[in-house]
């Protein structure tokens, strides 16, 4: 068996494709994993992803050949005001354990873009300007549009609504503080560490 662990990932949307890519890249890093992600949901929203996952599991189940190599299962989807624990149970009801014994449950709480407004010091080194980071409220697209203020602040354009500056505020962004103002990121990093640590010992 190689030292890569090969990473499935299931997004809502492109948004959450790349800031979920970003941090679990990061996570990966601090833990000395090499990793291959691989995309296979990432369009249309959460019922799109369900039924895509749904596919995925069941031909993995029954041995499909010519499917991405999973070690490790990472689903995203935004809480939408139900709450981090709420969401995971959703998609625990969606995933086999026995066709995927390894996964991360990304359930942020309210929005994703909401993970990468944490560490306002790193989005300010990322982008060249001090975010202004909202109340915790559910309205929809609050996080977003903050997101989007502080990117064109900085003097960027606001083509794609700040996920492209993903990567950067990932590897700038200081975790322990990001998920100490956010319950929803530090399970989520807590999650993927540890599962990641499992992976490597197992190799």
């Amino acid at each position: 068996m190689g030292s890569r662990i090969d990473i499935v990932l299931f997004a809502e949307d492109s948004a959450s494709e790349q800031i979920l890519r970003a941090f679990t890249d990061r996570v990966a890093r601090d833990c000395g994993a090499a990793v291959d992600i691989k995309t296979v949901a990432a369009c249309g929203g959460y019922s799109v992803m369900i039924e895509e996952l749904r596919a995925y599991q069941t031909l993995a189940e029954k041995g499909q050949p010519g499917l991405p190599a999973c070690d490790v299962l990472v689903v995203g989807r935004d809480g939408n005001c139900k709450g981090h624990s709420a969401t995971r149970a959703e998609l625990d009801r969606e995933i086999k354990p026995k066709v995927f014994p390894r996964v991360v449950r990304a359930c942020p709480d309210p929005h994703i873009e909401r993970w990468l407004l944490n560490d306002p010091a790193a989005v300010s080194r990322a982008v060249g300007c001090a975010p202004e980071v909202p109340a915790r409220k559910c309205e929809r697209g609050r996080y977003k549009a903050a997101l989007e203020s502080v990117v064109a602040r900085g003097g960027h354009p606001r083509t794609f609504g700040g996920s492209e500056f993903a990567y950067e505020i990932a590897r700038e962004a200081d975790l322990y503080s990001a998920g100490a103002s956010d319950p929803s990121f530090r399970a989520f990093v807590d999650e993927l560490k540890g599962i990641l640590e499992r992976a490597k010992s197992d190799r």
